[in-house]
């Protein structure tokens, strides 16, 4: 792996930031020989997938690693698969709320994440932080997120891996609960980078 794509959320849900953004903010432009490419997208259905695999196209990247927040968790957890459904009680950031809902009416019912994803766990362990490899993104616009940017990269045939890491809350945002410094988090992210850059074994 050259080049990667590195994506995070904007704010939602009322907050005022997302720990994603602020971490994707203090990632190197490289990391090794991968060069990385950053974009924060919306915390909107499908749209945010859209976005993101445009600009995977435009840039040429080889791969895709999508981050976003998961408030209340107490690691870090990239995901084992996206599945074609949606189930949440708040709306995006469009004022879009799918209840228990297909996010592609005939599509399939679910994508596994083509990055060695237990590798960048392990990583993350080795950085002293709690990390486990998560069974799906949930139900809201991170589970949306993967699947629709694995829908498209197998439907495209074109050799891209994505997967998806779910990042607890940054200390910064002031949060009840557990959080991490986003300074951790970000090396947390470089180390996952690191193990999974030229790695094409499917986990």
């Amino acid at each position: 792996m050259k080049k990667l794509l590195v994506t995070a959320f904007d704010a939602f849900g009322g907050d005022e930031t997302n720990a994603s953004s602020i971490v994707l903010k203090k990632l190197p432009e490289k990391i090794g020989d991968v060069e990385i490419i950053k974009l924060v997208v919306p915390t909107v259905y499908k749209k945010c997938a859209e976005i993101a695999w445009q600009k995977a196209k435009d840039e040429n990247a080889e791969a895709v690693l999508a981050l976003g927040q998961a408030g209340g968790r107490c690691a870090i957890t990239p995901e084992k698969r996206g599945v074609n459904y949606a189930n949440a009680e708040m709306c995006d950031n469009a004022g879009v709320r799918l209840k228990s809902a297909k996010l592609c009416e005939g599509g399939e019912e679910e994508y596994f994440s083509t990055l060695p994803v237990q590798k960048m766990a392990d990583a993350v362990k080795g950085c002293g932080v709690e990390a486990y490899v998560s069974d799906n993104a949930g139900g809201f616009v991170c589970n949306s997120m993967l699947y629709l940017l694995l829908k498209f990269a197998s439907e495209d045939n074109c050799g891209v891996r994505c997967a998806f890491m779910h990042l607890p809350y940054a200390s910064e945002q002031r949060k009840n609960g557990f959080s991490l410094e986003s300074d951790i988090m970000a090396k947390c992210v470089e180390a996952a980078i690191d193990a999974a850059a030229g790695n094409t074994i499917i986990l």
